[in-house]
Formats: structure tokens, sequence, C-alpha cells
């Protein structure tokens, strides 16, 4: 005769806890941004959003008078005296947060930067005095007040030197082929 044994049971492993899903996901989680946009007026709104045009460097007087006032159905003045309160807002932040204004200088030195070696590089006398405008604004922002009469000349060409062929030059060249034919003289 053979034994019986006793089945043993089994155990059943205890439940396991299901981590409780979060309270909101980002995707929807409510946004303070669209909240706080919704309780502006029409006006405000569109102040805001010039502002942002402005703080962002795309902000250009005369153009996007139009083009907004054309996209919102009002008058190019109703948009240029919103610009104007936008303009206030702006600089009524750069007085608060002493951060955002040294961003915005540091940003503004970089334009000014740009803008002087884009018109280097091009070596025409248009694009010289350019250069010249952009390196005196961006005197005046570094604190270097500029001489009161610079009087820029241009040579016809460098004694010792030949007659550059302008096709033939690269940029860099160009430039500094173009910056011995100048005649600087700070008065």
């Amino acid at each position: 005769m053979g034994t019986k044994r006793k089945a043993a049971k089994r155990r059943k492993p205890p439940p396991r806890k299901r981590a409780a899903p979060p309270a909101e996901t980002p995707l929807d989680a409510p946004n303070e941004f669209d909240a706080w946009h919704a309780q502006l007026t029409t006006r405000e709104q569109r102040i805001d959003e010039i502002a942002s045009y402005m703080a962002q460097g795309r902000w250009m007087g005369g153009v996007s008078y139009r083009l907004l006032a054309r996209q919102w159905g009002v008058s190019p003045y109703t948009v240029e005296d919103m610009a104007t309160e936008a303009n206030r807002v702006i600089r009524a932040s750069f007085r608060q947060d002493a951060e955002g204004r040294k961003d915005a200088v540091a940003m503004t030195l970089q334009t000014f930067e740009a803008i002087r070696t884009k018109a280097m590089l091009d070596a025409t006398p248009a694009g010289l005095r350019v250069a010249l405008e952009a390196t005196k604004a961006l005197g005046l922002y570094m604190g270097i007040e500029p001489p009161r009469n610079v009087r820029v000349e241009a040579q016809a060409e460098v004694t010792g030197l030949p007659r550059a062929d302008y096709s033939r030059l690269s940029p860099q060249e160009r430039v500094q082929y173009a910056a011995l034919l100048l005649k600087v003289d700070y008065a």
C-alpha cells in the first residue's frame, strides 16, 4: 500500500502594490501661462506679444507695425501705441531684473559685433560706413566715448602694393586690403 502524501498547499504571493498614478501628468497639468494669458484683455495680450517680439529681437520698426495691424485688423497707429507700451514694460523689467539686463546687454554687444564683422567683409565704402557706425555704437555700450570728429578718406591705391583684383580675393583679404586703402583721421 502506498502512502498518501498530503498535497502541499501553494501559497499565493501577496498582492503587488500598484504605484499610484501621479496626481497630474505634465500633459494634464494646468498650464500656468495659459491661465495667466487668459485673464489678460485683448490689448494686454497684444502688448505682451509685441514685447516678446522685441525681447527676441524680431521687432522691426515700421515693418512690424503694418504686419500686425493687418493681422489684427487695427490701425498701424494703434499697434504703434501698443509697441510704445511694450517698450515701457521691457524697460521696467530691466530695472527690476539685473540678470535679465546683463543678458540683454550681452546680446546687444554681440549684435553690434556681428553687424561690424559682416559690414567689414562687404569691403565697400557703404559697408565700411556701417562697420564704423556699429563700432561707434559698440563703443558707446562699452562706455568708450568715440572721438568727436572722424574723417575717413579712401585712397586710390597704397604705395608699394599692386592694385588688387577683388574677384580673386577672399573676404578676409578684401577686408585687409580695404583697411589699407582707408585713411582715418581722428580729430
